[in-house]
């Protein structure tokens, strides 16, 4: 695919807060490809502050940038998605330090995860970057296949909320 979304900057679409949470889901059509894939990312140039996206082995990944100290932390699902529909997602809650502050879901099921952290991160800032779906700001990274109902909240979905958007696709 080639073809995306992008809305221009909107608070809606950010945290203003190290104290506001957001989840973010969707329904995502998976098939193998030789590089990385965006679902959804606040992201164009340098006006970073998430990306969640799909390595070239099926791994889900949601990136958290603080660009005053221009710096990335990382949590990484430890299973990869099936090739196929998935219903994928993340939780985040706090200022993207903690390995806590981020939980991975893949159909529904809370997938265990790493956290790579770079040290200096301190945490994610308010930018005017664009809100791409399938894509990392304008033009890269493009998601190669379908992707469907994506919703962004601004809270934490429980577990129960997210079953049943999975279940009501």
């Amino acid at each position: 695919g080639i073809y995306n979304v992008s809305v221009a900057d909107h608070d809606n679409f950010t945290r203003t807060a190290s104290s506001q949470p957001m989840s973010i889901m969707a329904w995502v059509y998976y098939s193998t490809s030789s590089i990385y894939q965006t679902i959804v990312a606040k992201y164009a140039g340098v006006q970073r502050e998430y990306r969640l996206n799909v390595s070239s082995t099926g791994v889900l990944s949601f990136y958290v940038f603080d660009e005053t100290n221009l710096q990335e932390n990382e949590y990484k699902s430890s299973v990869s998605m099936s090739v196929g529909w998935n219903f994928v997602g993340i939780t985040f809650a706090g200022d993207g330090t903690q390995s806590g502050d981020c939980k991975i879901y893949i159909n529904a099921s809370l997938v265990a995860h790493t956290f790579v952290s770079t040290g200096a991160y301190v945490m994610m800032r308010n930018t005017t970057g664009v809100f791409s779906i399938g894509a990392q700001g304008s033009a890269e990274f493009f998601w190669k296949d379908k992707i469907d109902n994506v919703a962004f909240f601004q809270k934490v979905l429980s577990n129960a909320e997210i079953s049943s958007l999975y279940t009501t696709g």
